[in-house]
């Protein structure tokens, strides 16, 4: 379907444009943290849990389908860099089987090894699935495909059952990966930032009246 945006007079577009103007402006309330710290998840189905936190906080989200390609890694370390921080801590999120549990452990070598970050400068944790947090949950399956090069890892230390991250129940991962951004984040700092937010709409706010008053002092439109 298509259809097209247009007015019945240059009242009604003015209007539609001033009731966007200026509007849509978040702070980046990360800007005093002391760390930059991002989001990963390994499957899309986490998504819809996970990204109404990760704008909450203004943290960026990133879903990697599985052990996440170099692509998305050099945008994390590009957003590292330009962030002027002194460390990167990457929260990671997957399934507990051989492949989920070295994501984590995976992406301070390969930022290192790829990128040349030094392994002081990054750190890495899984915060679910962990081992402790499967107790109770129903399992996923088992250790089926041994040619997994993490495979012998996995079943020497944890066994042969494996579990997904979706038997968690939602409100559970949330309250997990809330807890696990802060306890990497400065709460105050981000408080502060907050706060600043609230008074950086106010001035936009005022910036938005005087620009409405403006354009209706302006003479009427000629009617055709």
């Amino acid at each position: 379907m298509t259809t097209w945006d247009v007015h019945d007079s240059p009242d009604t577009f003015i209007k539609a444009e001033l009731d966007d103007f200026l509007n849509g402006y978040s702070r980046n309330l990360q800007r005093t943290q002391p760390t930059h710290i991002e989001l990963f998840a390994e499957k899309n189905t986490l998504a819809g849990i996970l990204r109404p936190i990760a704008s909450r906080y203004v943290i960026p989200l990133t879903i990697g389908r599985g052990c996440c390609s170099i692509a998305p890694i050099r945008k994390m370390v590009n957003r590292f860099k330009r962030s002027g921080k002194e460390k990167l801590i990457i929260l990671a999120i997957a399934d507990f089987d051989p492949a989920g549990i070295m994501i984590a452990r995976s992406f301070c070598q390969r930022v290192h090894d790829y990128f040349h970050i030094p392994l002081s400068k990054i750190e890495a944790r899984k915060i679910a699935l962990t081992e402790d947090q499967t107790v109770d949950l129903p399992v996923g399956g088992n250790v089926g495909d041994k040619s997994d090069v993490n495979a012998p890892y996995f079943v020497e230390h944890y066994g042969e059952e494996t579990y997904e991250v979706e038997a968690l129940e939602p409100e559970e991962l949330e309250r997990l990966t809330v807890e696990a951004i802060e306890s990497v984040l400065d709460v105050d700092a981000f408080n502060a930032e907050v706060e600043a937010e609230k008074v950086d709409w106010e001035f936009l706010s005022a910036k938005r009246r005087t620009m409405a008053k403006l354009m209706l002092e302006l003479p009427d439109h000629p009617t055709i």
